[in-house]
Formats: C-alpha cells, sequence, structure tokens
C-alpha cells in the first residue's frame, strides 16, 4: 500500500532543496497529510495550508476582547508550523503540470520568515495578493522550472498516472489525516473574592 503522505513529503524536500524561493522552508516543521474528497467530482479543494500561528507568528489574537491561542502541535520533540493537505483522490486526477502548480502554491503560501503565519500580501486579499491570476501564473512557471531541471530521482512519478492505475498498483492508498487544531479561549484569571475585598478595605484604610 502506498503511503501517499510520506512520499509526497519526498516531493516537497525535493522541490525545497531545488528552488531557493523555498528556501526558507524547513520541511521538518511541515505535517504533510492528506484530505479525503468529499465528492468525486472536479471541483472542490484540491490542496491546503493550515498555519499554526497567527498573525506575525503570535501563539495568540485578540477576537472580540477575548484572548485565543492554538494548540501547540509537537512531533518527534519538534513544535510544527503548517499543516499541508492534498485532497484525494480530486488532486491526483490533475495534470502532471496541474498537481506541480498545486504543490508550489500551497508552499508559497508558508511566510518568508517561517513563524507560523502565511505570507501576507498588501490589500484586502492578503493571501494571493491583488491578482489571483498573477499569482497562479507564477506558481506555473516555478512548477515548470523545476520539472526542466529533469534530475535522476524523479520523485514526481508517482504524480504521472492516474489515481486508479496507483491504487492498482500499490494494492491502496494510505492517507495520513491531520485535522486542524481549533484556537483555544486563553482562560482570564480571576482574583478570589475574598483577596478583592481585603484590597478595598485596605485603600480605605490609608
Amino acid at each position: 500500500m502506498l503511503d501517499y503522505a510520506k512520499i509526497m513529503r519526498r516531493l516537497i524536500e525535493d522541490i525545497v532543496a531545488r528552488c531557493t524561493v523555498f528556501a526558507h522552508v524547513d520541511t521538518t516543521r511541515l505535517l504533510i497529510g492528506c484530505v479525503r474528497a468529499r465528492t468525486a467530482g472536479p471541483t472542490g479543494l484540491y490542496a491546503r495550508t493550515v498555519p499554526l500561528r497567527f498573525e506575525g507568528g503570535s501563539p495568540t489574537t485578540e477576537r472580540g476582547g477575548r484572548t485565543y491561542r492554538v494548540p501547540r502541535v509537537v512531533q518527534d520533540g519538534k513544535e510544527m508550523l503548517y499543516i499541508v493537505s492534498f485532497c484525494l483522490p480530486r488532486f491526483h486526477e490533475l495534470s502532471l503540470e496541474d498537481k506541480l502548480t498545486t504543490v508550489f502554491h500551497e508552499l508559497y503560501h508558508v511566510s518568508p520568515l517561517f513563524n507560523g503565519d502565511i505570507r501576507r500580501f498588501e490589500g484586502s486579499n492578503y493571501v494571493h495578493s491583488a491578482s489571483q491570476r498573477k499569482y497562479d501564473e507564477l506558481m506555473r512557471v516555478l512548477a515548470q522550472e523545476y520539472l526542466a531541471g529533469r534530475h535522476c530521482s524523479q520523485v514526481e512519478d508517482f504524480l504521472k498516472p492516474p489515481y486508479s492505475e496507483l491504487c492498482e498498483k500499490y494494492g491502496g492508498i494510505m492517507m495520513t489525516v491531520y485535522r486542524s487544531p481549533k484556537p483555544e479561549l486563553v482562560a482570564t484569571v480571576q482574583m478570589p473574592a475574598t483577596a478583592r475585598e481585603g484590597r478595598r478595605k485596605g485603600k480605605k484604610n490609608k
């Protein structure tokens, strides 16, 4: 049985090692997983990158006057900063170039500071910049450059056959699924009533 997340990690490690645009990415702090497609159709999610910290890499954020934090995700003694997941079988039914473009698309979301936040662009569409089309075109160019630099290992070969052929060849596909941790409300420490009363009484005596 083919471990899809494991072989995808090998591909991502190769991309990061060969593409200077991803020199800031530490693959040992990425969780690489899968998402099972709810429908078999071609439309819908292909992949997603989940940051495990808030804006600026902060572990906490303020919402409605309350403070929230993302639970730390630790694997092999290291805190993970991102979860990158691929939606199967939908992602795998894309063409080879489109698959690689999608991988580049997700990796490019990782902040250049590699601090657990996403890469943020100016303007209201801070996720994909003012022009999603230009963002997608850049990812396609990067993927084409990667494909053009042929190498002996050819770690992307598993992306070439259709999903059904891949299942038949390996006797099935094993998916590693990581659920996105939900932000937790940071509890406010309340001073005991007796202590508050004592302070008020002390103030009056001064």
